[in-house]
């Protein structure tokens, strides 16, 4: 800097400019970039909050899709369209007008070597089958799947995930499944679980694919929140009577390594199915919420002794039934022996 007068009299300062061609001069960039600094810095931490944001922050109310990605792009998609609020509405407006059947009983809770278990009973639940939906779809999802209220509701609220094109329960779960599944799942802020059973010995084979979703139930512990791993396979959790496999997943995980975890403990659980070639159409259950998914192998679609239905979220404890005898019928089969049977024991 260099002071200078003006013709009133005035000092001034005045920039003094480099010698042509000297270091400065050259790195232009180093005298821009130094005073702006802070400004930058503050501009960087704007841009990364808004980046941590967006997933959670982009569900609109009518469509759950992002036609700016090519379908064959293994990602999970930006969910613009469920607020979950609508949904609320919707379920509660449906459950008022009796198209849904829910009722809000107290549940029951309790253990039984070391698995919790959480009934709920009441006879509006007797009225409908599992697989029924209401006639109104909610959202479309990722192009390839349907979003829709079930007529049975055990849970606030509980929905039905199927395919646009017609798939039956014995076709396997796939890659789009999850991802649609995982676009619903991360739509909530309240814990959601998605839940399905799909092969001869799992689910009534006339059955189309459809994948339960619906709210977990408050302080109720699902067993397969205990794995520890996002990358080896948990197989042997404590109280857990029947062969499972569970990885961890975590809320913003991307929608690759979400579908390279579900194909691992795919992968697993067809070992044992492969293991059990005297047991045709051995199928299995696939449980996710946005922090854990489990493959469980089957032998039996329901109660034994008559392979009685059962919805594919028993095999985490969670049972609904229509009528106290449907409740006794529990304590009087036995309940790990029940999980064993459905399922497939670690001593078979």
């Amino acid at each position: 800097m260099a002071r200078e007068s003006d013709d009133y009299g005035m000092d001034h300062y005045v920039r003094m400019k480099p010698p042509a061609g000297s270091r400065l001069q050259r790195h232009w960039i180093i005298r821009w970039f130094t005073p702006n600094i802070l400004a930058l810095l503050v501009a960087f931490c704007f841009f990364l909050g808004w980046l941590l944001a967006a997933p959670t922050e982009h569900f609109g109310p009518k469509d759950i899709t992002d036609p700016s990605k090519p379908p064959s792009r293994i990602d999970l998609p930006r969910v613009y369209a469920i607020v979950q609020e609508i949904v609320f509405e919707k379920f509660d407006d449906a459950a008022h007008a009796g198209y849904v059947h829910y009722d809000p009983v107290a549940p029951e809770f309790f253990s039984r070597n070391d698995f919790n278990w959480h009934f709920i009973t009441s006879p509006i639940l007797g009225a409908v089958p599992d697989h029924f939906t209401t006639e109104e779809d909610i959202a479309k999802v990722n192009e390839t799947h349907v979003l829709s209220l079930a007529r049975r509701s055990p849970y606030r609220p509980t929905m039905l995930l199927k395919p646009t094109k017609s798939e039956y329960s014995t076709e396997d779960i796939n890659k789009d499944d999850i991802l649609a599944a995982t676009a619903v799942l991360r739509s909530f802020h309240p814990p959601m679980v998605m839940a399905v059973s799909v092969g001869e010995n799992a689910v009534d084979p006339k059955q189309k694919k459809a994948m339960r979703i619906f709210a977990a139930p408050a302080d109720f512990e699902l067993w397969p929140g205990r794995a520890w791993s996002d990358f080896h396979p948990t197989f042997h959790l404590e109280g857990i009577p029947f062969r499972h496999f569970v990885l961890r997943l975590h809320p913003r995980m991307p929608g690759k390594d979400v579908v390279r975890n579900f194909n691992r403990v795919l992968a697993e659980c067809k070992k044992v199915i492969g293991q059990r070639p005297e047991i045709p159409g051995l199928g299995y259950t696939i449980a996710m919420s946005k922090d854990w998914i489990v493959a469980i192998p089957r032998r039996h679609p329901g109660l034994p002794p008559n392979d009685a239905p059962v919805l594919p979220e028993v095999m985490l404890g969670l049972v609904s039934v229509g009528s106290q005898e449907e409740r006794d019928y529990w304590d009087t089969v036995g309940y790990e022996m029940t999980l064993r049977e459905m399922g497939v024991a670690f001593f078979v």
